[in-house]
């Protein structure tokens, strides 16, 4: 298969998977926490259930590994990555700062990934040999070579919660 159809498959189970968690999205979900300290929704589960199914009708004999379900067929050629919500705090709290993550490996190779933002309606999406698209438009890299020259966000909890920066999350 090639890698603009995987490029295009990651795609479209982002989409999907994202769209279901956004009907979640400010709707006062309840927040579970896993054993790692981490929260855990319904949003996070049904999201990563429908990017399976969808997955397991196409690619049958692939292998899938996602945040809330584990592993199936680890051995797999193919495997599929996801991440139903990235950023399961900032959406609990109504930040529309979180997306749905899904890639494609083989072996240790990402073949093809995708990054859907549902609450803003931004995908990105690359695959080696087949560049990367941004809302189905070609993007690339700035020119920029140095930090001073760049624009660098996070949304790392630990400079959110330094002293200079604390104020400006405060609601």
């Amino acid at each position: 298969m090639s890698g603009t159809t995987f490029l295009e498959a990651v795609a479209d189970v982002a989409r999907l998977a994202g769209d279901v968690a956004l009907r979640h999205f400010r709707s006062g979900v309840t927040v579970e926490w896993k054993q790692d300290g981490s929260p855990v929704t319904i949003a996070d589960r049904e999201a990563e259930r429908v990017a399976r199914e969808w997955i397991e009708r196409r690619f049958p004999t692939h292998g899938i590994l996602g945040e809330e379900h584990g592993e199936v067929r680890p051995g797999a050629e193919y495997r599929w990555v996801i991440d139903p919500i990235d950023g399961t705090k900032t959406f609990v709290r109504g930040v529309p700062l979180w997306g749905t993550l899904v890639a494609i490996a083989s072996g240790e190779r990402v073949v093809a990934g995708a990054a859907y933002f549902p609450a803003v309606n931004e995908i990105v999406g690359a695959a080696p040999g087949e560049g990367c698209w941004w809302n189905g438009r070609r993007c690339s890299v700035s020119s920029v070579e140095t930090v001073p020259e760049a624009t660098v966000l996070t949304t790392d909890e630990r400079f959110l919660k330094t002293p200079r920066h604390a104020g400006a999350w405060r609601t």
